[in-house]
């Protein structure tokens, strides 16, 4: 059910021309409910496609990029994709380390997952 429900926000922000930034939020949520039903491959194509969008309408350094990153990294460690994971984590490290404080726990939440 919130698969549909969230398809349908999508289509509905593409339809009525909402900024791209609602439809990266959206394509975000999608990603999440794959990974929860355990339909990675939609979790990791839809997340991909969420970064992007979100890359194109917020730009490279933005915190919610940063948000799906994360969500990135945490699907390719379910994948076994070690290095990938890491390489996600490494560019949502380095934006929250541009944009928030030291101790922000934004930043160590993404420590922690290199750490795994």
């Amino acid at each position: 059910r919130a698969l549909e429900l969230f398809q349908e926000i999508l289509f509905n922000h593409v339809q009525f021309g909402e900024r791209k930034a609602r439809v990266g939020a959206s394509m975000h949520n999608i990603a999440i409910v794959y990974l929860r039903d355990g339909k990675l491959n939609d979790a990791v194509e839809a997340i991909e496609n969420a970064i992007r969008i979100r890359k194109t309408a917020l730009g490279d350094d933005h915190l919610k990029v940063a948000d799906s990153l994360v969500q990135l990294g945490i699907m390719l460690l379910t994948r076994k994709d070690f290095h990938g994971a890491l390489d996600a984590f490494d560019e949502a490290l380095e934006i929250r380390d541009k944009l928030l404080e030291e101790k922000d726990i934004l930043i160590s939440k993404v420590l922690n997952n290199i750490g795994c």
